[in-house]
């Protein structure tokens, strides 16, 4: 926690921006010497319910007396209701840590990707830094497939058209709009995770800085929320609050992931047609020195969960002969139009400009995830898999129903080992499923 109890006020405006909706965890923070582990991973998140709150990890053993710091331990997070008070709680705990330093460190630097290198925070908003994000990116689509393949399993199709399309808009000297790009399937099958690994991808590919913006569209179901994507204005209830797209002020270079689409309220998709028309989002207040939001380097993806098996609320990509009188209307049209039966606005859907089939895992691509998120789950502990057992395979999907995605199996994981994983953190043994089955075998990471 040191390097957050000393951060700057720069620092943590650039935090506030990051946290709107959506969670930032940071990796190895430094503890007090009064603290054992000696580092552990902290997050920040902001949502309305809770308002500003900080967690870190539990199993923190703690000999101080430092009575806010013992309760943020032992709950694992504290919320503060005005964000102003989360940062002066914060910097408080810097009377934990007596050591000098010759050299102060950021945590804001730290923040959790795939790359080699850590990204510089707080971002650079000078106006040569801004015209730098506009310049045209060459981006290797064969390459991006590939890291977007390695991260998100049995969506080659889908996967191949997102590359393709990043690479065309991101090499455009001048876009008149964003990339616009819906993806469609059941849930649990990779949409809101393609658009993770796309940013996650460029990031380590591209010496660009990409960002991702999640817009959770279920909390935009009333026509007021609009404050909460665009800001309010100055005199109103949260004005001071920046608004979920308030990255885009800052980085042109942005991927907007617009979850559940349909879910929105009609008036809020209404306020959006002209950055998807034009590029440009007016604002009730200026940030960053503009009164408009460029949105047309960026990337935006919606994602719906609309059944594609469905023959009365069907998101295109059919073929069957009810297709027949059809056969001269493009697949784009076609799904335009299923859209606007789904109950999405014409205007909405005329404006997006590639659909993206997301189909249900075939059994070998879901047996491939669930190896992969007992790996990720038992990482989460410092632990590493050695070997996974095709019987342990076999029980998860047993104990479930695949109509849930992929979201089941991982609720089933966390289940299953994690209290055998807790035991096994500073010892070398073999993981018990339901009591019976050694069949995963498990080290504590090297590191």
């Amino acid at each position: 926690m040191k390097q957050f109890t000393e951060g700057t006020d720069t620092q943590f405006e650039w935090l506030r921006d990051q946290i709107q909706g959506s969670l930032l965890t940071f990796n190895g923070t430094a503890l007090p010497s009064s603290c054992t582990p000696n580092c552990c991973r902290v997050g920040f998140e902001f949502t309305p319910s809770k308002g500003y709150t900080l967690y870190i990890e539990k199993n923190i053993a703690y000999t101080g007396s430092h009575e806010v710091f013992k309760t943020l331990l032992n709950n694992g997070e504290i919320s503060c209701e005005r964000y102003d008070d989360l940062v002066t709680l914060i910097r408080g705990f810097r009377s934990l840590y007596t050591e000098a330093h010759s050299e102060r460190s950021s945590a804001f630097s730290d923040r959790v990707t795939n790359r080699e290198e850590p990204l510089t925070a707080p971002r650079d908003t000078t106006e040569a830094a801004l015209q730098a994000a506009r310049f045209p990116v060459d981006i290797d689509s064969k390459r991006l497939y590939e890291g977007l393949m390695s991260k998100i399993i049995g969506q080659n199709s889908a996967l191949t058209k997102l590359s393709d399309a990043v690479q065309i808009h991101m090499a455009k000297v001048k876009p008149g709009r964003p990339a616009t790009l819906y993806l469609a399937g059941p849930t649990g099958v990779g949409k809101t995770e393609s658009a993770k690994a796309l940013v996650e991808t460029l990031n380590e590919i591209l010496d660009v800085n990409f960002e991702l913006i999640t817009i959770p569209c279920n909390q935009l179901e009333e026509s007021h929320r609009i404050s909460q994507l665009l800001g309010s204005p100055n005199g109103y209830i949260g004005f001071e609050d920046p608004p979920w797209l308030a990255p885009l002020a800052h980085n042109p270079r942005c991927v907007v992931l617009w979850d559940e689409i349909e879910k929105a309220h009609p008036n809020i998709l209404k306020a959006m047609m002209r950055g998807l028309d034009e590029g440009m989002v007016k604002l009730p207040r200026p940030i960053n020195g503009s009164w408009e939001l460029d949105c047309r380097f960026s990337v935006f993806l919606f994602t719906s969960n609309e059944s594609l098996d469905n023959t009365e609320k069907r998101i295109g990509f059919s073929t069957g002969a009810e297709e027949s009188s059809m056969d001269e209307i493009s697949e784009e049209d076609k799904c335009k139009e299923a859209l606007v039966q789904n109950g999405l606005r014409p205007e909405i859907a005329g404006r997006i400009a590639l659909f993206l089939e997301y189909k249900p895992l075939a059994s070998k691509d879901i047996a491939k995830v669930i190896r992969l998120e007992i790996r990720k789950y038992a990482n989460s502990f410092g632990l590493s898999v050695k070997m996974v057992d095709e019987t342990i395979i076999e029980e998860i999907i047993k104990a479930t129903g695949s109509k849930f995605g992929m979201r089941a199996y991982k609720q089933l994981i966390d289940n299953k080992f994690g209290k055998s994983f807790v035991a096994s953190k500073n010892t070398t043994t073999a993981v018990a499923i339901s009591g019976n089955l050694n069949a995963i075998q498990v080290t504590p990471c090297s590191n």
